[in-house]
């Protein structure tokens, strides 16, 4: 099996960026599964639209996307995977698994369908993944991604005060080292 990312970073950053926004808003302010559902299917729906040359086989478009074109596509799939990572940490055991899932295959179509369903955030982390290599990017790109996007989430909220707080998770501060 080639080398993968340690997704367990992922799930640290991303209940950093949770636990800045129930400091900013108050503990009621936790989205619960419904919500973070919602939220990763409208961003699936934005990916969607990135990618809609791939899927719609009504439209003739065989050209390459551009540079820009690809660094969209790779944020819109950090933007799914920044809520289906918030899901795992909601769902019992889901957070555990996530680390072990291997990527699926032909996850744009299932991703497409599955997103009026309830699939537990591992399975949604597998097609994501799993997309992220049909689209001609690697795992690694996938996380280098979604660690850079929450870097811009987590500062976003730091207006607010929270890291400097001293927001942590595990062992160490979740903030960037310059």
């Amino acid at each position: 099996m080639p080398d993968r990312p340690d997704w367990r970073k992922a799930l640290d950053r991303q209940q950093a960026l949770q636990e800045c926004l129930r400091q900013a808003q108050g503990p009621n302010a936790a989205p619960g599964p419904e919500a973070l559902l919602l939220a990763a299917r409208v961003e699936l729906g934005e990916l969607l639209q990135k990618v809609k040359p791939r899927w719609a086989w009504w439209k003739r478009n065989d050209r390459a996307f551009t540079e820009a074109e690809q660094a969209e596509v790779l944020e819109e799939l950090a933007d799914v995977l920044h809520f289906v990572l918030a899901l795992a940490l909601v769902e019992p055991f889901s957070a555990s698994r996530i680390v072990h899932v291997s990527p699926l295959s032909g996850s744009l179509v299932w991703l497409a369908n599955q997103a009026f369903e309830a699939p537990a955030a591992p399975e949604l982390f597998a097609a994501i993944v799993g997309l992220a290599e049909e689209l001609g990017f690697t795992e690694h790109e996938l996380f280098d991604a979604y660690m850079a996007k929450s870097l811009v989430n987590l500062r976003r909220w730091n207006a607010e005060g929270c890291l400097e707080r001293g927001v942590h998770r595990g062992k160490g501060r979740v903030t960037e080292r310059r």
